[in-house]
C-alpha cells in the first residue's frame, strides 16, 4: 500500500485495517460498520452525525489495538482496591 495519505474514508479504513492486522474476528462487527459509515461519508461528508459516529468507531477500535499492544497485566480498580486496603 502506498504511503500517500489517503483522501477518501474508505481510503482511511482500508489503511487503518491494513495497517493492523492483529484485528480479529471479534472486532469484525465494528469494521462493518466502520465501512458502512465511510461509504455514506464518501458519498456526503456534509452528515455530521455519521462524522461524530464514525470518530467513535474509529477510536474505540484503536483503544482496542492499543490495548492489544500493551495488556493490562492486573486490573487497574483491583490495584486501587489492594492499595485503600493497604491504608
Amino acid at each position: 500500500m502506498s504511503d500517500r495519505l489517503p483522501t477518501t474514508y474508505m481510503g482511511a479504513v482500508r489503511k487503518f485495517i491494513a495497517a493492523h492486522p492483529e484485528l480479529t474476528a471479534t472486532d469484525t462487527p465494528a469494521l462493518v460498520q466502520l465501512r458502512s459509515l465511510a461509504k455514506e461519508l464518501d458519498d456526503d461528508p456534509s452528515q455530521g452525525a455519521l462524522q461524530s459516529q464514525f470518530g467513535l468507531v474509529y477510536r474505540n477500535l484503536v483503544k482496542r489495538v492499543d490495548a492489544m499492544a500493551n495488556p493490562v497485566t492486573i486490573d487497574p480498580l483491583e490495584a486501587e482496591l489492594a492499595a485503600l486496603e493497604k491504608r
